[in-house]
């Protein structure tokens, strides 16, 4: 019998304390009258309650007073920002306080603290746990730096052929044929060249009478690469020239041969079209600069062509890179 009794005390014990943890919630919740208004990414209003639960003591026999709170919580820039309007039922006077936070769990861990405080001042706020320690990684081992060489500047050789169209240095048009030798380093260009202009004849007017004339030419021009995209390239050459120009009289008595020499100064323009690796396309432009203006004379007929201040070329040709 005196077992059972016992046990009997015991599960009243035991109910009595369940009992008296319920009522205390209940107490608790009763006492709280909350209006939560927060944007979506915060804690809701039963949350809030539940927290506020955990924090307030409620020793037996205890009763609080009632508490009307209102809590407006807002997104700002810095963070959260919450205004608690609280209002007791024991007759004191209302109040408002303003809450910061830079996350809405953290705030809202905040307003139920203050509205658990104001419900019994003993209260305590929920234990956290500290944050973990921040792993530390320890800096990797140096590496051995190896030195990157630049590419070494390759010399290339190439050769062309091709043809030209002389604007002045002839009396009329002529045309001719050309060949030339490229070198480069880097952007450095080197071009040696040389040419034949066809026979071109001039007449005097009104008479059968007048002369043959025909050029050819040996140059060296250096210069420099000023574009390149792709398969496309632009070089600009300055050098000079030595220019043989040779002339026959047909059409009188006492028909004569004759020529002069002179130098040249000569710019280029030089564009590149490289069809394979090694064959590349090329059109010129250059315009001669003749130091000197001879004229050529026919015996008895006068002077039938002088060579002018300026003479235009422009040409095309084909390149083979030797390597």
């Amino acid at each position: 019998m005196a077992r059972w009794r016992n046990v009997c005390i015991a599960h009243a014990l035991a109910c009595a304390v369940v009992v008296a943890a319920v009522a205390a919630r209940g107490q608790a919740e009763d006492a709280l009258e909350l209006e939560w208004t927060a944007p979506p990414e915060c804690p809701d209003v039963e949350a809030v309650r539940a927290n506020v639960r955990q924090m307030v003591r409620n020793p037996e026999g205890a009763e609080r007073p009632k508490l009307a709170a209102r809590v407006v919580v807002r997104k700002e820039a810095s963070g959260y920002r919450a205004e608690v309007s609280r209002e007791r039922g024991d007759g004191g006077s209302g109040s408002v306080r303003s809450l910061e936070g830079g996350t809405c769990a953290e705030l809202s861990d905040a307003v139920a603290l203050v509205l658990a405080l104001t419900l019994d001042p003993t209260a305590v706020g929920p234990a956290r746990q500290a944050p973990p320690a921040p792993t530390v990684t320890p800096p990797a081992p140096p590496r051995a730096s190896i030195p990157v060489q630049d590419a070494p500047i390759r010399v290339h050789l190439a050769t062309s052929a091709g043809a030209f169209l002389d604007s002045t240095m002839l009396p009329s048009l002529a045309a001719g044929a050309r060949v030339g030798v490229q070198g480069s380093y880097g952007w450095a260009r080197l071009e040696l060249r040389g040419a034949l202009a066809f026979e071109n004849e001039a007449a005097i007017a009104n008479r059968a009478a007048g002369a043959r004339y025909r050029f050819f030419e040996v140059g060296v021009l250096p210069g420099a690469q000023v574009f390149s995209r792709g398969p496309v390239s632009l070089d600009l050459l300055a050098g000079g020239h030595w220019v043989r120009v040779l002339g026959s009289s047909f059409g009188v008595s006492q028909v004569a041969d004759g020529g002069t020499s002179l130098a040249v100064l000569d710019a280029a323009a030089v564009a590149r079209f490289e069809l394979f690796s090694w064959l590349l396309l090329r059109a010129e432009i250059d315009g001669w600069v003749p130091l000197s203006r001879p004229g050529f004379v026919v015996e008895g007929l006068g002077t039938l062509h002088r060579v002018p201040v300026i003479s235009l070329q422009g040409g095309l040709s084909v390149a083979v890179v030797l390597f």
